[in-house]
């Protein structure tokens, strides 16, 4: 498999595991993904341009500071419509987010002290997209972030979840998963709140 395929599949699924794109648009999608990784025509989906921009940018970085989170997020989707201002992290009260049916991610207050704890983790890169997208930084894209500096240390193959096996994928940020690697990486507490 070439990397521009890789690439392809990772762009597609990266959004489509999140519904960012429904699966009855595979066809169209990927052939306007391949057309802009070729260069041949251009590309009017916001977030296929911003995961190219994105790959460029954590390519010349492989393991990114705060400041660079923050870039890549505001590289990605300064042009996309999404519920945050790109590049912003949480920071107030008011920025609570639901990660899923049962779970609140930290509280804005903590985010930039916990994602210095996750610059200095040295963990296998699937346990560092678990810690990022346990702290999710932001108020929207954090999966898609995470997943393109997952491909980055790793690979796209192994960063390249399948939007036919989202449970699964999903079911690697369950409260277990999720605070073996809080403890991994030497953070005491979880700072998430859990619907009781």
């Amino acid at each position: 498999m070439s990397i521009k395929l890789d690439f392809e599949n990772f762009i597609w699924h990266s959004c489509a595991i999140e519904e960012v794109w429904p699966p009855e648009v595979e066809t169209d999608m990927r052939e306007e993904i391949k057309m802009a990784i070729l260069g041949e025509r251009y590309v009017y989906d916001q977030d296929i341009k911003g995961h190219m921009r994105g790959w460029k940018y954590i390519q010349r970085i492989k393991r990114p500071t705060v400041a660079q989170v923050s870039e890549l997020h505001k590289t990605m989707f300064e042009f996309c419509d999404i519920d945050c201002v790109p590049g912003m992290m949480r920071n107030l009260d008011k920025n609570i987010v639901k990660v899923n049916k049962d779970y609140f991610a930290p509280h804005p207050d903590k985010v930039v002290e916990l994602l210095n704890k996750w610059v200095e983790f040295e963990g296998e890169p699937i346990e560092r997209h678990i810690l990022f997208e346990h702290i999710h930084p932001f108020t929207d894209g954090n999966g898609r972030v995470g997943r393109l500096m997952l491909a980055a240390e790793a690979s796209f193959r192994k960063a390249t979840f399948k939007h036919e096996n989202r449970e699964k994928y999903f079911k690697l940020f369950n409260s277990e998963s999720r605070r073996a690697v809080l403890t991994k990486a030497g953070i005491r507490k979880d700072y998430g709140k859990y619907k009781k």
